[in-house]
């Protein structure tokens, strides 16, 4: 099931919402069966000191004990800063023996938050193929691209700044036939492909 949001990418094509299920189950490739996600879960509960664990006793990621709007009214650099450790941290709780992660995750550490973007300009996040060599160019070895703010009435251009990213990365590998993306405007996030969103 879609919903159209009434937005069109720079490339022309409608931006559509799906259901979470929809997404995991069509979108997403299947996780390794040693992987169990209630028992990653209880592990970011439990693991480090109880000052910092990754999920707190409130139930909020480590580093975002307050909405992100509510920490800072205006996006900077540090409002999602904290993202790269939570990534760290799921990472951590879900390793299986003999099995290395396939991506990386990163904060751009110079992002541009407001106009004035081109394609040079990277995401605000990106995870990042760890099998690619690094005489590629960034748009090449980037897999899913992200994008922030704390209000949520950025949601469209958030839309579209992933819309350009994911289109950057395309370009880039003519080879390529999808990306990933996802917005966060301030507690609310959307994952997306070429043409959906949810």
């Amino acid at each position: 099931m879609a919903a159209h949001l009434g937005l069109t990418t720079p490339g022309g094509q409608s931006v559509s919402m799906v259901s979470v299920e929809y997404f995991l189950d069509t979108l997403l490739p299947p996780l390794h069966p040693a992987m169990a996600t209630h028992k990653i879960l209880n592990k970011l509960k439990r693991m480090g000191t109880k000052s910092r664990r990754p999920i707190t006793k409130h139930n909020r990621w480590w580093g975002f004990n307050v909405d992100p709007i509510d920490r800072t009214p205006a996006i900077d650099v540090t409002t999602f800063s904290r993202l790269e450790d939570v990534a760290c941290d799921v990472i951590r709780a879900g390793e299986i023996d003999g099995q290395t992660p396939t991506l990386s995750f990163f904060n751009n550490p110079q992002p541009v938050f407001g106009y004035g973007r081109d394609e040079t300009s990277l995401p605000d996040a990106y995870l990042v193929l760890t099998s690619v060599p690094e005489s590629r160019s960034a748009w090449e070895m980037i897999a899913v691209s992200g994008e922030y703010n704390v209000q949520e009435w950025y949601e469209n251009r958030n839309v579209l700044k992933v819309s350009e990213s994911m289109c950057n990365i395309m370009r880039e590998d003519p080879r390529r036939r999808f990306t990933f993306g996802f917005t966060i405007e301030d507690t609310e996030m959307k994952l997306c492909e070429r043409a959906s969103w949810l």
